[in-house]
């Protein structure tokens, strides 16, 4: 079973995905990557320098030349989404090599009513493991949480539009003791402000370990936080401190009702 932003989301290690492929020329310049993932055959092609790749495939490329990119189906199969450095859902992209890009292209069966709009790749600073939540959709764009990944390697809160463009990774948790850590459930909008609540994190004085999981013990009790829907004013409202007069661990997503907030803990 997969899992999607919008339809489905496949999270892809990304040093599977840049595993050996095809080096084209000797030039020195920016690095141009690609890869074909999903569940059907194509190729991507590109205007310079001239390859046709059906896997994955690096080549060097001139310092600032646009080079254009073409997603080409194979029979029987048709273009889904783009992800990397190239967004949406047109089969053609246009990348300004200013620095090393990745484009990842994937495809789909002619007939499959799902479209993967969106393909989660950490080591570029993107969230991962997106599913403990539902999509928010406010003023155009869809919002989500994932509980590992981004910069601070403890989650992100992200936005986009329904067709996978202008993905934007709003916020990355740090963790304890300024920040929260693990990011679940789904986002409450209220009043023109986003509110959610992270599993750990936050100045209590209490230890998550995820069960099932080789990750180290994650600190503090979680918190509740909000955000503008531009990423601005992030701040943490409350941080659990457990024992027996309150609770820690919160799980879920929180309720707005009569002005107030409602959420539980675990």
């Amino acid at each position: 079973m997969r899992c999607a932003v919008y339809s489905r989301v496949v999270s892809l290690m990304f040093a599977s995905l840049l595993s050996p492929g095809v080096l084209v020329g000797a030039v020195q310049g920016p690095v141009l990557q690609l890869a074909v993932v999903g569940d059907a055959a194509g190729s991507i092609g590109t205007s310079s320098p001239g390859i046709s790749c059906a896997t994955v495939c690096s080549a060097p490329v001139l310092q600032g030349e646009a080079v254009t990119l073409l997603a080409t189906p194979a029979p029987g199969n048709a273009f889904e989404s783009w992800a990397g450095d190239c967004a949406g859902l047109q089969p053609t992209c246009t990348l300004r090599m200013d620095a090393g890009k990745l484009a990842v292209a994937s495809f789909k069966r002619i007939g499959d009513p799902y479209t993967v709009i969106h393909r989660f790749l950490p080591n570029d600073g993107d969230g991962l493991m997106p599913g403990s939540g539902a999509l928010l959709e406010y003023d155009g764009f869809l919002y989500g949480m994932t509980p590992k990944g981004g910069r601070g390697g403890r989650g992100t809160i992200f936005r986009e539009l329904p067709d996978g463009t202008q993905h934007t990774v709003l916020h990355d948790f740090l963790g304890a003791p300024v920040d929260g850590s693990l990011p679940y459930g789904s986002l409450t909008e209220h009043g023109g402000t986003l509110y959610g609540m992270t599993l750990a994190g936050g100045n209590g004085g209490c230890t998550y370990a995820e069960q099932g999981s080789s990750a180290p013990p994650s600190a503090g009790c979680g918190t509740v936080f909000a955000i503008g829907p531009d990423g601005s004013g992030f701040a943490i409202l409350y941080s659990f401190s457990g024992g027996a007069s309150d609770g820690m661990w919160p799980r879920g997503s929180l309720v707005a009702s009569g002005g107030a907030l409602f959420g539980m803990t675990q």
